[in-house]
């Protein structure tokens, strides 16, 4: 059988727009005294809004999926048609039967079917005095169960037995369930919510739909991956209470977080993210456990502090080690315009050498640092100034074994490589270098054929030293390149060179400045075979070193070195 109710709304004389929910069930039984509707097997209610309008100007109204950016897809409307159009013999309390169509189904404030009537046939007038009118319809929210009471002077519905609801983002299955029609609320027993944005879903032994898409959990857990039918999430959140707000938070209150079922951390209140939009909360924790670090646990804190940027903060406890604080912070203007930089900082329990306990971490593990105080600090910028284009890439660390030792986890060196890689497309150098790069780069071209580069290049040395001596890493600072390729007047020759400035520094060892000079011709000669290109050249390079002997004692009788070449060259290609 089939029954529909409808909402009454203001009519404009643009569109007239009528909301209603259709009733289909095995068996339908209508009462008068008081006036209800009791829905027996297969019992289904699809909210439809259906928009009268010209042709010409046809204007939807937002459901709840719009109100989250949503797309809603319509109902077949010709099914719709056909069920809106069906009228079923409904058996009264005292046995007689009624035939009821939609136009003529009762409102939720009046149960006077003569009234409903009137108004339908109104309509129906007025629909046939427009003929540029047009009628659509689309199945806006669905509610499924096994037994059904519709009370039309509440404008109640009492679920029961395998309850389901689809409410564009949300499904909501629960064993029983009130849902308020006109006010869009409802309670539920026993129910588990689907939220379409970061795969979450809430389980509660009641839950209460608030509003459009809001609810209060009581005794309830929240998931925050997919899971198959009868898996065990692998961590989750109880809370005695909880809260999902409009703004898409969840707010828990006796919170614990567990792996695999296990309580592991009780927080009072805790606050998580619950939707697609970049806010701030805590992102989902990390937790491990290991001999050498004991138990461990990182709980990402993310801060939005603009569509274009945020930062994260990644506070990480170790039991063996002590707590690591751990930052990152994120822009991107546009494409060409982005940077990253995280940085982490721990105060190495393990790593104090004064504390025998700790001879036997140094000799399993093989490490030689001595420092306690233990740091990595990595970044990457693109970055466009007008006609600029700069690059920068930062990697200071402690010492030679961090990057061995926290390796894994959310600010470990695999997880931030690959983010690199992915952002930038350009990852950070193996974790076994010792000499990290911290390099700064811009360069800019023009369209006659010249382009002009700069270059800072620091070198962070991580290998051990005694206290008297230091690094031997060579570092630039700077280093400039320019360089063109330009035809000479109106001759088949063409001008081209390349121009080099550098200055090496290091801590020990001979230091230099160097300046390179090489000017180039070259010409195309005629084509010996249709099938080849050929081309010839001739330069002259000139190198000049300015040197600093910075206490060598090899180099303390020279201050410049310098040498003179020339080259010729020839090239002969072809296209296959």
């Amino acid at each position: 059988g089939a029954f529909c109710i409808f909402n009454p709304i203001d009519a404009r004389a643009e569109a007239v727009r009528a909301m209603q929910w259709e009733i289909t069930a095995d068996k339908l039984t209508r009462f008068e005294d008081p006036a209800s509707v009791i829905a027996e097997g297969n019992v289904i209610l699809k909210k439809i809004e259906n928009i009268t309008g010209s042709a010409q100007e046809k204007k939807g109204k937002k459901d709840w999926g719009d109100l989250l950016g949503e797309d809603t897809s319509p109902a077949d409307e010709s099914n719709d048609t056909k069920d809106s159009q069906a009228a079923d013999a409904l058996p009264k309390e005292g046995g007689e039967a009624s035939l009821i169509s939609p136009k003529k189904a009762p409102t939720l404030q009046d149960a006077n079917f003569a009234d409903s009537e009137e108004q339908g046939e109104t309509a129906e007038a007025d629909t046939d005095q427009d003929e540029e009118q047009v009628v659509s319809s689309a199945v806006i929210s669905t509610i499924k169960a096994d037994w059904v009471v519709y009370d039309m002077d509440l404008g109640t519905v009492k679920l029961r037995g395998n309850v389901f609801l689809d409410i564009g983002p949300d499904k909501v299955s629960a064993s029983e369930g009130v849902v308020h029609l006109t006010r869009e609320t409802a309670s539920f027993t026993d129910a588990t919510i689907i939220r379409q944005y970061k795969d979450m879903r809430v389980e509660g032994r009641v839950i209460e739909k608030t509003g459009e898409l809001t609810y209060h959990i009581e005794d309830g857990w929240l998931i925050t991956c997919k899971l198959k039918d009868g898996e065990k999430p692998p961590w989750s959140f109880h809370a005695a209470d909880a809260e999902i707000t409009d703004g898409g938070y969840a707010f828990l209150k006796h919170a614990t977080f567990r792996i695999k079922g296990v309580p592991v951390l009780y927080s009072p209140i805790m606050m998580l993210p619950a939707k697609r939009n970049r806010q701030t909360g805590f992102l989902f924790p990390s937790a491990s456990l290991s001999e050498r670090d004991g138990f461990s646990l990182e709980w990402p804190l993310f801060i939005n502090l603009s569509p274009s940027s945020d930062i994260t903060l990644y506070p990480h406890y170790l039991a063996e080690r002590g707590f690591m604080a751990g930052a990152e912070a994120r822009y991107m203007l546009d494409q060409n315009s982005k940077g990253t930089v995280i940085a982490n900082f721990l105060n190495d329990d393990l790593s104090d050498i004064n504390n025998p306990d700790n001879a036997e971490y140094y000799a399993e593990g093989g490490y030689t640092h001595t420092n306690q105080n233990r740091y990595w600090v990595r970044g990457k910028a693109d970055q466009k100034f007008g006609g600029w284009t700069t690059r920068l890439n930062i990697d200071l660390v402690s010492d030679q074994d961090y990057l061995d030792e926290f390796s894994n986890g959310y600010s470990g060196y695999s997880v931030s490589d690959q983010r690199f890689s992915d952002q930038f497309g350009r990852g950070l150098q193996d974790r076994n270098t010792y000499e990290r790069e911290n390099k700064l780069t811009t360069l800019r071209s023009w369209s006659n054929g010249t382009s002009l580069e700069a270059t800072l290049k620091g070198i962070d040395d991580l290998r051990e030293y005694s206290v008297d001596s230091g690094s031997t890493a060579l570092s630039t600072f700077p280093e400039v390149k320019y360089s063109g390729l330009v035809p000479l007047y109106d001759t088949d020759v063409d001008f081209s060179w390349d121009a080099n400035y550098v200055y090496y520094k290091r801590d020990v060892g001979v230091e230099a400045q160097r300046i390179d000079l090489h000017p180039k011709l070259k010409v195309a000669l005629p084509m010996l075979s249709e099938y080849l290109e050929t081309t010839v050249g001739v330069g002259v390079r000139d190198t000049m070193y300015m040197i600093d002997d910075n206490g060598d004692e090899d180099w303390q009788d020279s201050d410049s070195e310098n040498r003179l070449l020339a080259d010729v060259n020839g090239e002969i290609a072809t296209t296959l």
